[in-house]
């Protein structure tokens, strides 16, 4: 129902609306100039029948994190450890509710993952918006760093092995 691809010029975002604040206004007012100068890469969500009505999007972009902010294993012996940040990810709030969110950041793992195939990485991150996202991103087995603030983290590896099984939340 959903197709997935990269934000175009022309994508209409100003009815999307996931119900923050911050997330809607970086969609407006940030998304296509970030993705333009390849900053970020914001991956949309449209309807078939209406392809250019945004609904959901994520926001990738390459990342490092310093090894004394992560677990020995996750660190891998590395000073510093390179991946993928999931800058953003919002759901229209009226595909909330229905599972659309667990399918988002399946597909957000996806875009990692083929990402490290091309250009290495070894772990996936994400940055809380609030609770409510803090606890959605553990439920996927996201743990946290080491470091200040609210900064989680999951392996490569662990990723596709969630993928690989399809796995819904824990």
């Amino acid at each position: 129902m959903w197709l997935q691809r990269q934000l175009a010029d022309d994508d209409e975002l100003s009815g999307f609306d996931c119900g923050v604040h911050d997330l809607d206004a970086w969609l407006y007012r940030h998304a296509h100039r970030m993705h333009r100068q390849g900053i970020v890469r914001v991956y949309v969500w449209v309807n078939e029948a209406t392809p250019d009505d945004v609904v959901a999007y994520a926001a990738i972009q390459p990342t490092q994190v310093v090894a004394r902010d992560l677990t020995r294993g996750t660190a891998g012996g590395h000073s510093l450890v390179p991946g993928y940040l999931i800058a953003r990810l919002a759901l229209h709030r009226d595909l909330q509710g229905q599972g659309e969110g667990a399918q988002l950041l399946l597909s957000a793992l996806e875009v990692c993952l083929a990402a490290a195939d091309v250009g290495g990485g070894r772990i996936i991150v994400v940055d809380p918006i609030d609770e409510t996202a803090r606890a959605f991103y553990e439920t996927f087995g996201f743990t946290p760093t080491k470091g200040p603030g609210d900064r989680l983290v999951m392996k490569m590896s662990t990723a596709a092995a969630a993928l690989r099984d399809d796995v819904s939340p824990a």
